[in-house]
């Protein structure tokens, strides 16, 4: 019977220059779930984006990218604390993401100035398919 394993992750922070910036690249062939924190200083947010690729050779796609996917589930976004695109300075924002059958997942952000975002982590397995 398969069981779910929980795996934290130690967290960073990350220089985001006015620009879309990657936070996080992972691969993602055998996780369930992907819980993300994220909490940016010095400016809010101006865009945040969860792209996907299907194989290690593929480009990414945008598979959140709009404050829409992060109400109701739309088969990516099992929940969230509200739109990580307009994340205010010092707010804490998370998510709690599905991955459908993607072979790795980043997650990007960018604000309208220099600022840092501190973000953490944890992934979720499914043992014993």
């Amino acid at each position: 019977m398969p069981q779910a394993v929980c795996t934290p992750q130690a967290g960073a922070t990350v220089a985001v220059a006015g620009a879309l910036t990657t936070i996080l690249e992972i691969n993602s062939e055998s996780i369930k779930t992907l819980f993300f924190r994220i909490v940016p200083t010095g400016a809010d947010l101006t865009d945040f984006q969860v792209q996907a690729r299907s194989h290690e050779d593929g480009a990414y796609t945008p598979i959140v990218s709009a404050a829409g996917d992060f109400t109701g589930y739309l088969g990516h976004v099992f929940d969230a604390s509200g739109s990580l695109v307009t994340l205010t300075d010092a707010s804490v924002g998370w998510m709690l993401l599905d991955n459908l059958c993607y072979q790795s997942l980043r997650i990007r952000a960018n604000s309208g100035s220099s600022i840092t975002v501190a973000y953490e982590y944890c992934v979720g397995y499914t043992s014993g398919r």
